[in-house]
């Protein structure tokens, strides 16, 4: 029998960055809670809304959205 864990992630945000160096800057640092979406798009997942925030504290120049447009 195969018992699986959920994933430990409870919050996801799309990130962005006009300077493309503070961007790859912030995902070097958060490899482990990165992931694309099927856009290629790059994703940030926090354990909880406090991992988004202190995120977006220590990256300021980095944009974290609830929702991306197509």
């Amino acid at each position: 029998m195969c018992y699986s864990r959920p994933p430990p992630y409870a919050v996801a945000r799309w990130v962005r960055a006009d300077n493309k160096a503070d961007l790859e800057s912030f995902m070097d640092k958060h490899k482990m809670q990165m992931a694309e979406d099927v856009d290629g798009d790059p994703v940030f997942l926090g354990k909880t809304a406090w991992d988004v925030g202190y995120a977006q504290e220590k990256f300021p120049k980095v944009e974290f959205m609830n929702t991306k447009e197509r």
